[in-house]
């Protein structure tokens, strides 16, 4: 059956990617680090009928379709997103080319609930659909419960682009992380996120 033979490629590429994720753990153990990595959540925003996985994926990684809240609206891109060459995420032109961004205000916000004494690593994944003139800019700064994490980012147009924070509560405390996304007083437009990704550190020993 055709579905059949698809199944030895679609484990290949699973394969090729737990190799890379096993190289670096090597690479990591050899040179004296001794944490890894666990998912913790990984969300496709916008109006994505379902859950992104492969064929989408090359990398058979899922991208959990994220309901919209009623304060966010849902935009889309017709054109593909493209990926620079050695982009280390590789997030699927089909996670990529759906998006959110604020229904009546200048800020996106989510959150999550933190474990205590973890540290977290935060992705945020970005492409620009609108072809903005000179005179136009989509700018926004990103907080972490009212603190600066990254000032003045830009979207890029029709590309992949991305964003990383880490966070850590300190031992004995639970804690929330709040991430805004507010547009700068320069800002033609309010801010957009197509995907999150977020990682705990687990210590390998």
């Amino acid at each position: 059956m055709a579905g059949d033979s698809c199944k030895p490629v679609h484990k290949m590429r699973a394969l090729i990617f737990l190799g890379f994720l096993a190289m670096a753990l090597e690479v990591n153990a050899q040179q004296g680090f001794t944490n890894s990595l666990v998912l913790y959540a990984r969300v496709n925003t916008g109006a994505a009928a379902r859950d992104i996985r492969y064929p989408d994926d090359a990398y058979d990684r899922i991208w959990r379709l994220f309901i919209t809240p009623t304060v966010w609206s849902d935009i889309n891109s017709s054109q593909p997103i493209q990926t620079s060459p050695g982009d280390a995420f590789q997030v699927p032109a089909a996670v990529m080319a759906t998006a959110v961004t604020p229904a009546n205000d200048t800020s996106l916000t989510f959150f999550f609930g933190a474990d205590t004494g973890v540290v977290y690593y935060v992705y945020m994944h970005f492409a620009e659909f609108n072809a903005l003139s000179q005179t136009e800019n989509r700018k926004f700064d990103v907080f972490v419960n009212g603190t600066l994490g990254v000032s003045g980012f830009k979207p890029e147009y029709l590309l992949s682009t991305h964003i990383r924070l880490s966070v850590t509560s300190a031992v004995g405390t639970e804690l929330t992380y709040n991430f805004t996304l507010t547009s700068t007083s320069d800002s033609s437009f309010p801010p957009i996120i197509n995907a999150i990704e977020i990682y705990s550190v687990l210590p390998l020993q």
